[in-house]
């Protein structure tokens, strides 16, 4: 299982997860992602993110948590159709996560 975790060249505060988000890469992630909570904009593409278990979630809440405590924004963009199911099963979006497909982020 693999992920890849690329910065985005046109926008520093975008994110693109590629791969796998589950136990064996969350740690990896959580470290990469907690030094750009800094409360300004956070922004995950997951439109290559083919998996999400429960360890990626938690991943995601504390990200979105560290973002948000610090007056920052915080957004998923794209999520690939496993990946949104999973979102919208827990709710994510009725709870403050912003949920932005392809068409939502150019404009």
């Amino acid at each position: 299982m693999t992920l890849q975790i690329l910065d985005s060249e046109t926008d520093p505060g975008c994110v693109r997860l590629v791969g796998e988000l589950d136990l064996s890469t969350a740690g990896l992630a959580a470290e990469a992602l907690l030094p750009k909570c800094d409360g300004s904009t956070l922004s995950l593409d997951l439109s290559e993110l083919t998996f999400m278990d429960s360890s990626g979630v938690r991943v995601l809440l504390e990200a979105f948590k560290a973002v948000s405590s610090k007056g920052g924004a915080f957004a998923l963009l794209s999520p690939t159709p496993v990946v949104r199911r999973i979102i919208d099963l827990l709710g994510l979006p009725e709870n403050g996560v912003v949920v932005r497909e392809a068409q939502d982020a150019e404009g």
